[in-house]
């Protein structure tokens, strides 16, 4: 079962010393288009619309940036999974790049984790691949480039912590 839980809310400080810890991120701005595609535009039934009702389904990539912030659980900051209050591993050992998926496998290995002839499947692969995003969206590009401005400003914590690009 999925879990949104953060790992200080799963593990105590031994646990998290005690294993190899690993994490995935990706460049902010588009986790944040890949959640609002899937949270807001699906019609599938969330905690979000649970939460906030149906509405929830009809609002813009701005208003959902504010529900993020005021709800770090469904969306916030990726450094809320990837960090952990120890003062001897404040961060997962190895952080892999969504964006670099391709080379996981190479990069465990360089890590010391062997994964065997086990496949690293790509899920939730997003569908909007080609997508006119100022169209899906209703942007004109100066409202699209605004927006990545503001997600990225949002979540500069992340982009500082995995080398992703600064607003």
């Amino acid at each position: 079962h999925l879990s949104h839980a953060t790992p200080s809310e799963r593990l105590n400080e031994k646990a998290w010393l005690d294993h190899v810890c690993i994490a995935a991120v990706r460049d902010p701005f588009e986790r944040f288009l890949s959640g609002y595609f899937d949270h807001v535009r699906k019609p599938k039934e969330n905690a979000l619309t649970r939460i906030y009702g149906p509405v929830f389904k009809t609002i813009t990539p701005q208003q959902y940036l504010a529900i993020l912030l005021q709800n770090p659980r469904f969306g916030g900051p990726q450094v809320n999974w990837t960090d952990f209050p120890s003062p001897r591993k404040p961060r997962a050992d190895i952080v892999l790049r969504f964006e670099e998926i391709g080379q996981w496998r190479g990069q465990l290995l360089a890590a010391g984790v062997s994964i065997g002839d086990r496949q690293l499947p790509h899920k939730n692969a997003s569908s909007r691949a080609g997508t006119d995003l100022c169209a899906a969206l209703d942007l004109t590009p100066a409202g699209l480039a605004a927006l990545e401005s503001e997600v990225r400003t949002a979540f500069a914590q992340d982009a500082r912590a995995f080398g992703y690009p600064l607003p």
